[in-house]
């Protein structure tokens, strides 16, 4: 696997998985695409896409998912090569994967924050809290995620208060980050990445925005290298 969007692609379906497991759902990965079939975890996706040829594969799998009358479903096609407006899908946004080579040089994070790896469940409901949740306090990301390793939540904070944060999830080949919050200080972002790469050294970071929540990512030295889009049925 050394398509940058295509690990991209997996880094993003793997923590769909997680989060999506952590919420007690019944996940699988499939030839050329990841699927929860049951109810997704607020702001999360039935399907991620991971290989831009299986079209077919995924066009199949989708249809099911639509047939189940009266529930929502969310896809995330990671190379904007589907069309499911047929099926009573319509698309909510579009965005850039960004990828970060692991021999690019970083602006220099700002000394005086200070950022931490959340370790226990109250931590992680301040985190939450800070990212900006759902309004009615419900979680999106469980504490049993703690327990996996592949996992950090990040807090960038300041006389005790979280300004910034980010999730980070490590797969085969990429450390993906997600869930950016900058607190509207986007130098903190250096700082959030250089925390990542030395969680996976010689490993690029991958994830994906879109509008102007890309600029800080380009001026870091990320790249653009594919684009996605989200598909939903309320």
């Amino acid at each position: 696997m050394s398509d940058p969007v295509v690990l991209a692609a997996w880094n993003n379906a793997d923590w769909c998985d997680a989060v999506s497991r952590a919420h007690g759902a019944a996940c699988r990965f499939e030839p050329g695409f990841w699927i929860n079939g049951g109810d997704a975890p607020p702001f999360y996706p039935n399907l991620v896409t991971t290989d831009p040829d299986a079209t077919d594969q995924q066009l199949t799998a989708i249809e099911l998912l639509a047939e189940q009358p009266g529930r929502g479903i969310g896809i995330k096609d990671s190379f904007s090569r589907l069309d499911l407006s047929d099926i009573g899908l319509q698309p909510i946004f579009d965005a850039d994967w960004l990828w970060l080579p692991p021999t690019a040089a970083l602006a220099a994070g700002v000394a005086d924050f200070g950022v931490a790896v959340v370790e226990a469940a109250d931590e992680l409901a301040l985190w939450e809290r800070a990212w900006g949740g759902m309004e009615n306090g419900g979680r999106v990301f469980p504490p049993s995620l703690l327990d996996d390793e592949r996992i950090s939540f990040l807090a960038l904070t300041r006389e005790g208060r979280i300004l910034a944060g980010a999730a980070l999830n490590l797969s085969n080949g990429a450390i993906g980050i997600s869930n950016v919050f900058l607190g509207g200080d986007e130098a903190a972002l250096a700082a959030l990445v250089e925390v990542a790469r030395r969680r996976a050294p010689g490993l690029p970071v991958v994830g994906y925005e879109s509008g102007d929540d890309r600029t800080p990512f380009h001026t870091l030295g990320f790249e653009s290298i594919g684009t996605l889009r989200v598909w939903i049925r309320p």
